[in-house]
Protein backbone atom coordinates (compact mmCIF):
# COMPACT_ATOMS: atom_id res chain seq x y z
CA UNK A 1 0.00 0.00 0.00
CA UNK A 2 1.14 3.73 -1.20
CA UNK A 3 0.14 7.10 -0.01
CA UNK A 4 0.45 9.47 -2.87
CA UNK A 5 0.50 13.40 -2.07
CA UNK A 6 0.64 16.77 -3.69
CA UNK A 7 1.93 19.43 -1.94
CA UNK A 8 0.94 23.53 -2.61
CA UNK A 9 3.02 25.80 -0.75
CA UNK A 10 0.40 29.00 -2.17
CA UNK A 11 -2.82 27.85 -0.34
CA UNK A 12 -3.89 25.91 -3.42
CA UNK A 13 -2.90 28.14 -6.40
CA UNK A 14 -0.42 25.61 -7.52
CA UNK A 15 0.82 22.21 -6.52
CA UNK A 16 4.27 20.66 -6.61
CA UNK A 17 4.61 17.00 -8.00
CA UNK A 18 4.04 13.78 -6.83
CA UNK A 19 5.54 12.49 -3.60
CA UNK A 20 5.02 8.55 -2.73
CA UNK A 21 5.41 7.15 0.78
CA UNK A 22 5.26 3.21 0.61
CA UNK A 23 3.40 1.43 4.06
CA UNK A 24 6.90 0.28 4.98
CA UNK A 25 8.86 3.70 5.49
CA UNK A 26 9.64 5.03 8.37
CA UNK A 27 7.99 8.52 9.17
CA UNK A 28 8.05 10.66 12.57
CA UNK A 29 5.44 10.02 14.43
CA UNK A 30 2.52 12.64 14.84
CA UNK A 31 2.01 14.23 18.36
CA UNK A 32 -1.71 14.23 18.58
CA UNK A 33 -1.41 16.80 20.83
CA UNK A 34 -0.57 19.32 18.32
CA UNK A 35 -1.82 17.85 14.83
CA UNK A 36 -4.01 14.78 14.32
CA UNK A 37 -2.62 15.37 10.46
CA UNK A 38 -0.24 13.66 8.46
CA UNK A 39 3.38 14.10 7.85
CA UNK A 40 3.39 15.97 11.41
CA UNK A 41 3.60 19.67 11.01
CA UNK A 42 6.97 21.37 12.47
CA UNK A 43 5.45 24.75 12.42
CA UNK A 44 5.90 27.19 15.53
CA UNK A 45 1.71 26.47 15.81
CA UNK A 46 2.62 23.01 16.58
CA UNK A 47 5.89 22.74 18.18
CA UNK A 48 4.42 25.70 20.98
CA UNK A 49 2.14 24.61 23.61
CA UNK A 50 0.64 28.20 23.64
CA UNK A 51 -0.29 27.60 19.88
CA UNK A 52 -1.33 23.92 19.50
CA UNK A 53 -4.82 23.48 19.19
CA UNK A 54 -6.49 20.65 21.46
CA UNK A 55 -6.43 16.98 19.68
CA UNK A 56 -9.92 15.99 18.35
CA UNK A 57 -10.89 19.97 17.36
CA UNK A 58 -11.22 19.75 13.94
CA UNK A 59 -9.01 22.37 13.12
CA UNK A 60 -7.30 22.01 9.88
CA UNK A 61 -3.59 23.22 9.72
CA UNK A 62 -1.25 23.70 7.41
CA UNK A 63 1.58 21.10 7.03
CA UNK A 64 5.14 22.79 6.01
CA UNK A 65 6.10 19.47 4.38
CA UNK A 66 4.87 17.53 1.92
CA UNK A 67 1.49 18.77 3.32
CA UNK A 68 -1.32 19.88 1.76
CA UNK A 69 -3.29 23.49 1.15
CA UNK A 70 -1.00 26.08 2.91
CA UNK A 71 -3.17 28.65 4.46
CA UNK A 72 -3.27 30.88 7.67
CA UNK A 73 -7.34 31.25 7.60
CA UNK A 74 -7.23 29.67 11.00
CA UNK A 75 -5.30 32.23 12.55
CA UNK A 76 -6.71 35.21 14.61
CA UNK A 77 -5.03 38.46 14.44
CA UNK A 78 -3.82 37.90 18.52
CA UNK A 79 -2.61 34.80 17.31
CA UNK A 80 -0.40 36.07 14.83
CA UNK A 81 0.64 38.73 16.77
CA UNK A 82 1.99 36.20 19.57
CA UNK A 83 3.99 34.66 16.94
CA UNK A 84 6.50 37.01 17.82
CA UNK A 85 7.51 36.85 21.60
CA UNK A 86 8.67 40.22 23.64
CA UNK A 87 12.64 39.72 23.60
CA UNK A 88 11.98 39.65 19.35
CA UNK A 89 10.31 42.61 19.78
CA UNK A 90 12.61 44.50 21.94
CA UNK A 91 15.43 44.00 19.22
CA UNK A 92 13.38 44.67 16.69
CA UNK A 93 12.33 47.76 18.19
CA UNK A 94 16.41 48.26 18.92
CA UNK A 95 17.44 47.78 15.31
CA UNK A 96 14.45 50.14 13.84
CA UNK A 97 15.87 53.04 16.25
CA UNK A 98 19.14 53.17 14.68
CA UNK A 99 17.56 54.40 11.63
CA UNK A 100 14.47 56.36 13.80
CA UNK A 101 16.63 57.59 16.68
CA UNK A 102 13.64 59.38 18.79
CA UNK A 103 11.54 55.73 17.84
CA UNK A 104 9.95 55.13 21.34
CA UNK A 105 9.44 51.84 22.71
CA UNK A 106 5.61 52.35 22.50
CA UNK A 107 5.92 53.71 18.79
CA UNK A 108 8.25 50.67 18.32
CA UNK A 109 5.44 48.09 19.32
CA UNK A 110 3.21 49.45 17.37
CA UNK A 111 5.57 48.89 14.60
CA UNK A 112 5.73 45.60 15.20
CA UNK A 113 2.23 45.17 15.25
CA UNK A 114 1.57 46.86 11.70
CA UNK A 115 4.44 44.82 10.23
CA UNK A 116 3.43 41.35 11.46
CA UNK A 117 -0.21 42.32 10.19
CA UNK A 118 1.28 43.12 6.78
CA UNK A 119 3.68 40.23 6.55
CA UNK A 120 0.43 38.09 7.69
CA UNK A 121 -2.04 39.61 5.18
CA UNK A 122 0.49 39.74 2.10
CA UNK A 123 0.54 35.77 2.23
CA UNK A 124 -3.18 36.01 1.51
CA UNK A 125 -3.30 38.02 -0.64
CA UNK A 126 -4.07 37.46 -4.72
CA UNK A 127 -1.16 39.85 -5.67
CA UNK A 128 1.70 41.90 -4.08
CA UNK A 129 1.33 44.28 -1.43
CA UNK A 130 3.66 47.35 -0.24
CA UNK A 131 4.53 48.72 3.11
CA UNK A 132 4.81 52.19 3.94
CA UNK A 133 8.10 53.63 4.34
CA UNK A 134 8.12 52.84 8.63
CA UNK A 135 6.73 49.58 8.00
CA UNK A 136 9.56 48.83 5.71
CA UNK A 137 12.00 50.13 8.67
CA UNK A 138 10.51 47.40 10.47
CA UNK A 139 10.29 44.95 7.50
CA UNK A 140 14.04 45.11 6.80
CA UNK A 141 15.71 44.54 10.87
CA UNK A 142 13.26 41.45 10.40
CA UNK A 143 14.57 40.30 7.30
CA UNK A 144 18.14 40.29 8.96
CA UNK A 145 17.62 38.40 11.55
CA UNK A 146 17.09 35.35 9.17
CA UNK A 147 16.42 32.16 11.88
CA UNK A 148 13.60 34.02 13.59
CA UNK A 149 11.93 35.53 9.96
CA UNK A 150 12.26 32.25 8.47
CA UNK A 151 10.34 30.32 11.12
CA UNK A 152 7.99 33.22 11.66
CA UNK A 153 7.30 32.28 7.62
CA UNK A 154 6.97 28.46 8.55
CA UNK A 155 4.63 29.42 11.08
CA UNK A 156 2.30 31.12 8.41
CA UNK A 157 2.78 28.24 6.01
CA UNK A 158 5.37 29.41 3.52
CA UNK A 159 9.00 28.85 3.55
CA UNK A 160 9.85 32.51 2.94
CA UNK A 161 7.66 35.31 2.89
CA UNK A 162 10.81 36.81 0.43
CA UNK A 163 11.21 41.14 0.16
CA UNK A 164 11.37 42.31 -3.36
CA UNK A 165 12.99 45.46 -3.88
CA UNK A 166 11.36 47.97 -6.73
CA UNK A 167 13.86 48.85 -8.95
CA UNK A 168 12.42 51.96 -10.20
CA UNK A 169 13.85 54.42 -7.33
CA UNK A 170 11.87 57.43 -9.03
CA UNK A 171 8.36 55.82 -8.10
CA UNK A 172 4.93 56.99 -9.35
CA UNK A 173 3.07 58.92 -7.14
CA UNK A 174 -0.16 58.11 -8.09
CA UNK A 175 0.66 54.28 -8.03
CA UNK A 176 2.10 54.43 -4.41
CA UNK A 177 -1.08 55.88 -3.05
CA UNK A 178 -3.14 53.35 -4.65
CA UNK A 179 -0.92 50.28 -3.76
CA UNK A 180 -1.16 51.99 0.12
CA UNK A 181 -4.98 52.14 -0.57
CA UNK A 182 -5.29 48.39 -1.70
CA UNK A 183 -2.60 47.39 1.14
CA UNK A 184 -4.13 48.83 4.33
CA UNK A 185 -7.87 47.82 2.53
CA UNK A 186 -6.23 44.35 2.78
CA UNK A 187 -5.16 44.17 5.85
CA UNK A 188 -9.10 45.38 7.41
CA UNK A 189 -9.98 43.06 5.57
CA UNK A 190 -7.68 40.67 6.89
CA UNK A 191 -9.42 41.25 10.54
CA UNK A 192 -6.10 43.31 11.82
CA UNK A 193 -5.91 47.27 12.85
CA UNK A 194 -4.41 49.97 10.81
CA UNK A 195 -2.43 52.15 12.83
CA UNK A 196 -2.70 55.80 10.90
CA UNK A 197 0.17 56.60 12.38
CA UNK A 198 1.87 54.27 10.14
CA UNK A 199 0.22 54.51 6.78
CA UNK A 200 0.74 58.07 4.73
CA UNK A 201 -3.01 57.29 3.20
CA UNK A 202 -4.32 57.21 6.46
CA UNK A 203 -2.90 60.76 8.08
CA UNK A 204 0.48 59.17 9.05
CA UNK A 205 2.31 62.80 10.86
CA UNK A 206 4.96 62.46 8.55
CA UNK A 207 3.95 63.83 5.29
CA UNK A 208 7.49 62.76 3.41
CA UNK A 209 6.68 58.99 4.58
CA UNK A 210 5.41 57.71 0.91
CA UNK A 211 5.49 54.00 -0.33
CA UNK A 212 8.64 51.71 0.63
CA UNK A 213 8.34 50.89 -2.88
CA UNK A 214 8.82 47.26 -1.69
CA UNK A 215 6.76 44.08 -2.27
CA UNK A 216 6.16 40.91 -0.77
CA UNK A 217 6.06 37.34 -2.32
CA UNK A 218 5.74 34.33 -0.56
CA UNK A 219 6.93 31.96 -3.03
CA UNK A 220 9.78 33.32 -4.62
CA UNK A 221 11.97 36.71 -5.02
CA UNK A 222 13.25 38.56 -7.90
Amino acid sequence: MTMTMRVSRDGGRTYGGEVVYPSGQTVRPVTLTASAMWPACECLRCTNPDHAPSAGTGDRHPLNEEGTDVTITQYGPAEVQSLISPELRALLIKDVRKTWQDLTDELGERGVNQLVAFLATSIRSDGPLTPSLRVDLFWHAFVQRTVPYLAFSKALGVDCIHHVPDEDEAGDPEAGRAAMALTTASIRAAGFTIDAEFWPNEGAADCSQCHAGCTDSPVGGK
